[in-house]
């Protein structure tokens, strides 16, 4: 426990010190480097205090992905920034929505999940970037869709009482549709040419 201790702590060190480096002499790439030596410290200290609660890494190591990608595409917009991207948001939504499936407390993680695709519709939506406003959007409809489904094999809610709901929505939005037609369809026209001028 020693010897992790004085590592994590010399890895902690090393890295602010790189990040301090890259900061004064704008050497990116050796902040990067900065940044992951910290993160690996962290996860030493976690591992250390018997810490098995996967949202304390998944968390740090998703922002620091995301902004590791936002740099890299605010200096060249290249694929690898987009491959890094995708990445940390996996890493962020995907440990959140196993968790939300699982356990006793999978309603927290239901709600941690709902906050987070939100957070990132918005980064998506500030950023005016297709890739995380869709992949946001996707998730929150995908972690509905899994606790209607857990709630009924669980005997919680009755199936018919699902898809009477389902039905009353679809028929509701089919005649809201029609009263505003012409609304309706100016309004996706616009969407249609905002998300075009969209990264």
């Amino acid at each position: 426990v020693n010897l992790m201790t004085s590592t994590a702590a010399s890895l902690a060190f090393a890295g602010a010190l790189y990040v301090a480096i890259a900061y004064r002499g704008r050497r990116y790439q050796l902040g990067y480097l900065g940044m992951a030596l910290l993160e690996i410290a962290w996860v030493m200290a976690l591992y250390m205090s018997d810490i098995r609660q996967p949202q304390w890494y998944a968390i740090p190591g998703g922002l620091y992905f995301m902004g590791l990608a936002y740099l890299e595409w605010q200096r060249n917009k290249s694929k690898y920034a987009i491959a890094i991207e995708l990445l940390g948001l996996g890493i962020l939504l995907i440990t959140s929505f196993t968790q939300s499936l699982n356990g006793e407390n999978r309603f927290v993680y239901f709600i941690l999940l709902m906050v987070e695709s939100l957070l990132i519709i918005g980064w998506g939506t500030i950023q005016k970037r297709k890739i995380p406003f869709f992949t946001g959007i996707g998730f929150t409809a995908l972690n509905f869709i899994a606790q209607v489904i857990l709630l009924v094999n669980g005997g919680i809610i009755s199936i018919w009482l699902v898809g009477l709901g389902t039905g009353l929505l679809i028929v509701g939005f089919g005649v809201f549709v029609e009263l505003r037609r012409e609304q309706f369809r100016a309004r996706i026209g616009e969407w249609s040419e905002t998300l075009e001028q969209w990264e």
